[in-house]
């Protein structure tokens, strides 16, 4: 993955899986049945994890065991609840961007001219799906992990699996 770009990344990824045939046709209607029960219930759990973590706010900040495996349980619960984030906008149907570019006037009441906030939080499906990536990378410096190797290494792998990895979908 040397020099490469995540949307060239992406794109290989999407490539790989289509030609595995994990693209053949459009999710059937038992699929997104079970695909939003299984994301409500993730949803629901990350939403508790959060309400605990607003009452104790060290909970996920302050870890005293500082072994390997506290830190990758901490990180990766973390990762999960962007992951429910993400979910939680396709639940409500909006995979656009929902990033609010508020107008406000900047001098005199009378004369002020209109200009577009510089700064707006990013929101939406995808600004999550880059919270993701931005925790994982966060979560493989702190546990050291060589993100890089790991990734060519599934991908190599996943290379040789057979047509839909040999299962049924």
């Amino acid at each position: 993955m040397t020099n490469l770009n995540f949307n060239e990344f992406a794109q290989n990824c999407y490539n790989a899986a289509k030609a595995k045939g994990f693209h053949d046709r459009p999710p059937n209607q038992l699929q997104k049945s079970a695909a939003t029960r299984f994301l409500q219930v993730i949803v629901t759990a990350a939403k508790e994890f959060e309400a605990e973590r607003k009452r104790d706010t060290s909970l996920m900040t302050v870890i005293e065991d500082s072994s390997l495996e506290s830190r990758a349980l901490v990180r990766t619960a973390l990762l999960a609840t962007e992951l429910a984030e993400a979910a939680e906008w396709c639940l409500e149907g909006e995979v656009s961007d929902q990033t609010e570019y508020e107008k406000y006037i900047v001098g005199s009441i009378h004369g002020g001219t209109t200009i577009q906030n510089p700064n707006p939080k990013p929101e939406g499906f995808a600004s999550e799906l880059a919270d993701i990536i931005i925790r994982l990378g966060d979560m493989s410096g702190d546990l050291g992990i060589d993100l890089d190797y790991e990734i060519n290494r599934k991908l190599a792998f996943n290379a040789t699996r057979a047509y839909k990895h040999g299962k049924q979908f």
